[in-house]
């Protein structure tokens, strides 16, 4: 069984709270937090604000695109928070879930969001950032209609699979219920993607050990860690997938090029 390693399964595991905290912004050669988001849609950033003895901080940020070492400025003064009082916090840490807006973008785009904070009058001071890969809403829609012309898609399963292709108006069929639903020797050269559990998989692989064709599932109950694992074995191409990401296709690109990337990688 080989890993496929794809840059999107390892970006499930980064995740943090963005530090604010008057200073340079982090320790020196760590690297910002990450986040993704739609064009022209908010993303939600969590924020931790340390502010000295509790007084009140004013929070601004200034959003840029990167191109390499480049930064172009997109936005400027962005207000995040006015007077924020961290009274009654210990130790004057408050968190605060700011919904920051994106512009619109017609590719995947880099982008980097620096904040600045300051007490009463005093002078405005760097403080932490973050980085910001932003997608068209419909990036994702083009790469899964040429999937469903050819080779086809077969969903099996749960809905939430169902329920995102309707929403990109992406073609498929309809096989059933579960991986019992998927004929003995498919003759076509459709893909079969749905969900299943672990057991169920290894189960219905045992029982059917000569059947050929690409076939996707998703496993939400594996002790494996999250990832993509894809197996060749005479005409069977499968890949399994251990990331909890269908509840989450309509709201983030990763599961939509997590989805894409892992289509690819059992397409003939």
């Amino acid at each position: 069984m080989n890993v496929i390693q794809l840059p999107l399964a390892i970006i499930w595991l980064v995740f943090g709270m963005v530090r604010i905290d008057g200073t340079s912004g982090g320790q020196p050669g760590a690297q910002p937090p990450a986040y993704y988001g739609f064009g022209g849609q908010p993303v939600t950033l969590e924020l931790a604000v340390e502010t000295p003895k509790g007084e009140p901080v004013d929070i601004q940020a200034d959003l840029f695109q990167r191109a390499q070492t480049l930064l172009a400025p997109v936005q400027k003064d962005i207000v995040v928070a006015q007077a924020l009082n961290a009274s009654g916090f210990a130790p004057y840490r408050p968190l605060v879930s700011w919904k920051m807006p994106l512009p619109a973008v017609t590719r995947e785009t880099q982008m980097l969001a620096r904040f600045r904070v300051r007490t009463g009058a005093a002078d405005w001071q760097p403080a932490g950032q973050v980085l910001l890969t932003v997608y068209p809403p419909d990036f994702a829609k083009e790469e899964l209609a040429r999937v469903a012309k050819d080779p086809g898609l077969r969903v099996f399963g749960g809905d939430a699979l169902r329920k995102f292709l309707k929403a990109q108006k992406t073609d498929f069929e309809d096989v059933g219920s579960d991986l019992a639903s998927l004929p003995p020797s498919p003759e076509d050269k459709n893909l079969y993607i749905g969900e299943a559990t672990s057991r169920q998989l290894a189960q219905w692989l045992t029982a059917n050990p000569a059947w050929q064709g690409s076939l996707v599932v998703f496993c939400t109950d594996t002790p494996l860690l999250p990832g993509v694992f894809v197996t060749t074995q005479g005409g069977l191409r499968l890949a399994k997938v251990t990331l909890p990401m269908l509840d989450t296709l309509s709201t983030d690109p990763r599961s939509q090029k997590t989805l894409v990337e892992v289509l690819k990688s059992v397409t003939p």
